[in-house]
């Protein structure tokens, strides 16, 4: 008898499994069954008829659409795309349907978060499916959790590398969709997250910049003056870099201190806290000639560095509150940023303050000007910075100064002059960014002169203006010196204005002089004009001679220097032509045709051109005597 119950007891129990394990759905009306409604894309529903249907062919349809007539007979079929079907069969008593819901495959999405000892909180963060499958990968039995409360809370043995998956199923749905998969290594202890920076953006936003160890909660905390104690800030958070806060922030009037703790979701606790980081509040006041910053900051910065928007920058004592840049340009806008440093090498950024630096103070007047002269120009620059001031040239001698044209560089070129004749005076006026202006330099700075001229024994005589033009005075003046062949030598002549130059080169007539003036500092030199000054030719010529052969005045010839052509032609009384040469060399014996010819009077016309190119006529009457 007992055993009979066992055997009973077997058999049914083996019977509900093999009625579990292929479960059937059946139509609105009874009529068929299906093996599945629910699953993911591909999925495959077959059909069985309940009812008797002789005249089934083509009835079966599978994706029913109102007015299709287009079914099959076939009793299986895939659907592929998701979506929610009817399948529809007519039968000869009527139709029959069932609906079929087929999801996307897509794998869900989930969290996952460590906690201590090991364990790990999984979120599933999909909605798309009733419940969901997690797989812990460690061996343990699967876990379904309800799409209603989707998380569970799992401990490993140690902190080996696992990969969790989790896949979705629908009630009464068919296990077939597809798991999503994460890596995951457990921690004995959450570790602490970092603030590595933090930048103030405006009065109302923080920029926070993260470094956080993968799938761990944290939550920033906040002090307001870094006074009181630590509030929580925001939600909770996790793999991200970076974060912008807005909330409550009066960024302008409050300092505020921020950290983070780590959150152990598993025992609802907060842990391990991170390094605390500060705002800072920097003001700027512009005055002349000087931005004045200042800033409120609390502990723990280490030191400070004060950033320009021109790439300057300024490190600053812990200790200090304020700073002064006098290094500005009127009319320049500069913006700042306080960067304080921490000691784990974090850092906080105030927000930029920026303002336009003007200044009352007239700008000075430059304290060299050099003059180039550069033939018919001269070149005038002066120490300044190009593009800080709007000057205006003027020209003119004595008081008597007149506009000539303005430059918003340190110097200018005065054009169309008669540089040969004389030197030309100048004097700057100056009219800065913000509209100060300083009066006109007081003494013209003038051109160096030179003249100078050659005697007859070939001396050099150069004579020029001293130069006014340098805050410390002239070093020493320079003689350039250049022959046309473009070969020249300089001579320091030392403070003199005057300079004698004993010129002994036979070869060369023509000699070029300028004169160099040399600052005492490293300013640019002063150059005169070019003079040039050609030696004398020194012409003569005897206006008698004895061809007597007595060896003393015996011929007659023309004496000169740098002579390159030359022709000479004696006339008798009747202007018939009796001696002609174009050698300077070649002398006149008294002579026509071998035969001497008598005492009287002999015109000549002597034509030549220099080395200077200057074309020289002579013309004059001979005596020829006899003794």
């Amino acid at each position: 008898m007992n055993r009979s119950f066992h055997y009973i007891l077997l058999l049914f129990f083996i019977t509900l499994v093999n009625i579990e394990s292929h479960a059937q759905y059946k139509s609105v009306f009874g009529k068929f069954e299906v093996n599945e409604i629910k699953g993911c894309s591909p999925f495959t529903v077959s059909v069985r008829f309940l009812e008797s249907c002789a005249s089934c062919n083509d009835a079966i349809f599978y994706e029913y659409t109102y007015g299709d007539v287009n079914g099959t007979n076939l009793t299986s079929h895939t659907y592929t795309q998701p979506g929610v079907y009817s399948l529809k069969i007519f039968f000869t008593s009527g139709q029959d349907s069932v609906a079929i819901e087929v999801s996307d495959p897509t794998p869900p999405t989930f969290d996952i978060f460590k906690c201590n000892n090991n364990t790990i909180q999984v979120s599933v963060t999909d909605t798309r499916f009733d419940n969901y499958i997690i797989n812990y990968g460690d061996g343990s039995p699967e876990v379904t959790v309800d799409a209603s409360s989707p998380r569970a809370t799992h401990s490993y043995a140690n902190s080996s590398v696992r990969t969790v998956s989790v896949r979705g199923i629908n009630d009464d749905g068919f296990d077939n969709c597809t798991s999503g998969t994460q890596v995951i290594t457990p921690v004995t202890t959450l570790p602490a997250g970092a603030i590595t920076s933090l930048e103030v953006i405006d009065e109302t936003h923080v920029e926070f910049n993260y470094n956080l160890p993968e799938n761990v909660l944290y939550q920033l905390y906040i002090k307001p003056n870094n006074q009181g104690t630590w509030q929580k800030y925001g939600k909770r958070f996790f793999n991200i870099d970076n974060q912008t806060a807005t909330t409550g922030l009066r960024l302008k009037d409050n300092v505020y201190c921020f950290m983070l703790r780590a959150y152990n979701p598993c025992d609802m606790i907060y842990t391990t806290a991170s390094n605390e980081i500060c705002t800072s509040i920097l003001s700027l006041s512009t005055e002349s000639d000087v931005n004045k910053l200042s800033w409120t900051a609390k502990s723990p910065e280490v030191n400070f560095t004060l950033e320009r928007s021109d790439k300057l920058s300024q490190p600053i004592d812990a200790n200090d509150r304020s700073y002064s840049d006098t290094n500005i340009s009127c009319g320049t806008e500069y913006c700042y940023q306080l960067v304080a440093h921490y000691n784990g090498g974090h850092t906080s950024r105030s927000a930029s303050v920026c303002g336009t630096a003007f200044s009352n103070t007239p700008p000075e007047i430059p304290s060299n000007i050099a003059t180039i002269v550069e033939g018919q120009s001269i070149m005038l620059k002066w120490s300044g910075t190009a593009g800080t001031n709007q000057y205006t040239i003027l020209r003119g001698e004595n008081n008597a100064y007149e506009p000539i044209g303005s430059s918003t560089t340190p110097s200018y070129a005065d054009q169309n002059l008669n540089t040969e004749e004389g030197n030309y005076c100048y004097r700057l006026g100056i009219t800065d960014n913000c509209g100060n202006s300083s009066p006109n330099n007081t003494n013209g700075v003038c051109s160096i002169f030179i003249s100078g001229y050659f005697d007859r024994e070939n001396t050099a005589h150069l004579s020029w203006n001293e130069y006014n033009g340098y805050a410390n005075g002239v070093s020493s003046y320079l003689i350039e010196k250049t022959y046309l062949d473009g070969s020249s030598t300089t001579t320091d002549v030392g403070m003199a204005t005057t300079y004698d130059n004993v010129e002994t080169d036979d070869s060369e007539q023509v000699v070029i002089y300028r004169v160099i003036a040399r600052p005492n500092d490293s300013f640019e030199n002063s150059i005169s004009n070019p003079v040039t000054l050609i030696k004398p030719n020194n012409i003569y010529f005897p206006n008698a001679f004895t061809p007597d052969q007595n060896g003393n005045n015996d011929t007659f010839r023309i004496h000169g220097k740098y002579i390159t052509s030359f022709s000479l032609m004696i006339y008798n009384r009747w202007g018939e032509l009796i001696f002609a040469t174009d050698n300077m060399e070649e002398s006149w014996d008294g002579t026509y045709n071998g035969k001497i010819l008598p005492l009287g009077t002999y015109a000549l016309v002597a034509e030549m051109t220099d080395m200077a190119g200057r074309n020289i006529k002579k013309t004059g009457t001979i005596m020829l005597l006899r003794r």
